[in-house]
């Protein structure tokens, strides 16, 4: 499900109905940045729980479905993270990304920019990368509206400024500080997402 990407791609699970098995292609630091920011947020509230998670490459004694990922992505040697989570639209009768609920409910946009302000607020971390493809709505059958936030591979700790390089101005329009040790990852403040694409 989903799309793949430079970093992987999710599946559901058909031995557990309700979790997702994310295949994640990058660096073991990138890994563990993701694990960390979703552990974290989890724990201050954010809907969506990783049960297991392991690093392997493809000397590991691993699954042969996995062997079969690291040829088919770059024909051997490579780092595969995976993760098991919770499948956060599971049970919904309406589902899908912030740029689906806006188109959906226009009338309620003010309302679920207060609800990202105050979950971005209440699991503390900082995300890097919080468009609005990686902020989930679900609409329960009671009615009531939550939203989970994906995606923490380009999570950080500490000031921004210590972790990267130069700042520039991307195609979206957003300002984008490249990390000196990965020039490949960009990644935005949080307050500049709140400030500007969620304003209330």
């Amino acid at each position: 499900m989903g799309t793949p990407s430079f970093n992987g791609m999710v599946f559901k699970s058909l031995d557990h109905p309700g979790m997702l098995v994310k295949i994640t292609l990058t660096s073991p630091r990138l890994f563990a940045s993701e694990v960390r920011g979703f552990e974290t947020a989890h724990k201050n509230g954010n809907p969506i729980k990783v049960h297991y998670h392991k690093s392997v490459t493809v000397g590991d004694e691993v699954d042969f479905r996995l062997k079969r990922l690291f040829r088919a992505y770059n024909g051997g040697d490579a780092f595969i993270g995976v993760m098991v989570m919770d499948d956060f639209f599971v049970g919904a009768k309406e589902k899908g990304d912030l740029n689906d609920f806006v188109k959906k409910h226009p009338q309620f946009r003010k309302q679920m920019m207060t609800l990202v302000h105050t979950m971005m607020n209440q699991i503390k971390v900082k995300h890097g990368d919080l468009h609005p493809g990686n902020i989930l709505y679900r609409v329960l059958p009671n009615d009531d509206v939550q939203i989970g936030i994906i995606d923490f591979g380009y999570s950080y700790d500490g000031n921004i400024s210590n972790v990267t390089g130069r700042t520039f101005t991307n195609s979206m329009g957003r300002p984008t500080f490249v990390n000196r040790n990965h020039p490949l990852v960009h990644r935005v403040e949080n307050k500049w997402y709140l400030n500007h694409w969620y304003a209330v």
